[in-house]
Formats: C-alpha cells, sequence, structure tokens
C-alpha cells in the first residue's frame, strides 16, 4: 500500500492564489490541534477505497476568510462571521469548494489518489479516527495562511496513513 506524502507550503500558497484570485501568504508554522471551543473545521481526505489517507484542519478564521474570499463576501462580512462565530451556510458551502480541490496538492504521482468524503464545519466535533490523526506531531505540515485584504489564520494538513 502506497503511504501518502505531504505537500510542501509552496504548493498550497500557489493552489489557494490562483483559487483565491488574490495574493496568499502562506507560513509554516508549530503543531496546531484545536480544542473545542476553537470551531476548527476539518475535512477528511480518503483513497479510492475510501480509506482516510489525509485530514485539512482549519481555525474559524481561515475557515470563514477562504469561504467568503472566494465568494466575494465583503471582507468586513466575513469578520463578523468570525466575531460572532457564526459562519453562513454559503461559506460553509463555498470552504467546501475549495476543500475539495485542495486535494489536488495530495495527488501527485507518488500518492494515492485521495478525495473529499467529509467536511466537519467550524464547531461540530470530529469523530474518533479524526482525532487521533489531527493530535499526531509528524506526518503534518502546520501552515499560517494570510488571504490579502481578509486576515490570516492556521491550516494543518496531517497524514494518516
Amino acid at each position: 500500500m502506497m503511504t501518502t506524502e505531504l505537500p510542501n507550503a509552496k504548493d498550497v500558497r500557489d493552489l489557494l492564489n490562483d483559487l483565491l484570485g488574490r495574493d496568499v501568504d502562506v507560513q509554516v508554522s508549530d503543531a496546531w490541534a484545536p480544542q473545542p471551543l476553537d470551531m476548527a473545521a476539518c475535512a477528511e481526505f480518503v483513497d479510492d477505497h475510501l480509506h482516510l489517507r489525509s485530514v485539512a484542519m482549519l481555525d474559524l478564521p481561515l475557515a470563514v476568510f477562504i469561504g467568503a474570499s472566494i465568494g466575494l463576501i465583503p471582507a468586513g462580512g466575513a469578520k463578523d462571521m468570525v466575531a460572532e462565530r457564526d459562519p453562513s451556510q454559503m461559506v460553509l458551502d463555498n470552504l467546501y469548494e475549495v476543500l475539495n480541490v485542495l486535494t489536488s496538492v495530495f495527488n501527485t504521482a507518488d500518492n494515492p489518489h485521495v478525495k473529499i468524503t467529509t467536511m466537519h464545519a467550524p464547531g461540530t466535533a470530529f469523530p474518533g479516527d479524526v482525532l487521533d490523526v489531527v493530535r499526531r506531531l509528524v506526518g503534518r505540515l502546520d501552515l499560517v495562511v494570510d488571504i490579502d485584504g481578509y486576515g490570516k489564520g492556521r491550516l494543518a494538513l496531517v497524514v494518516a496513513s
């Protein structure tokens, strides 16, 4: 069975720059595992046999800023959603689509093909197998992502197998 390799920070930045149509700065950061009150979003990426291969976690600000920026929702409205801890359904739908495209940074010749199956919206509990993955200290890429005009937040990509 092939193992899943992490993408590099540049590939993530380039994809977000192209997808969002605005400048995105990406910096490698310390490992981050969300606490229940963080209201993190999480996407599960599985292979063709539906085995969990990796997860993407985003803190509430980044989840909202990504979903809002691709949907051309004004930054002020996005910041209000973060302050109120209440992202709109449109922002969540947009976030799902971005996370779906984010699978492409994993889908290289050396990796098994992955696709998104589930996105856990900010504030929802993660299943046990996902919790085991997000708490790993190895096989992860932790980033601070700053979207021009919106703000910054945390993104963690973690390999499950």
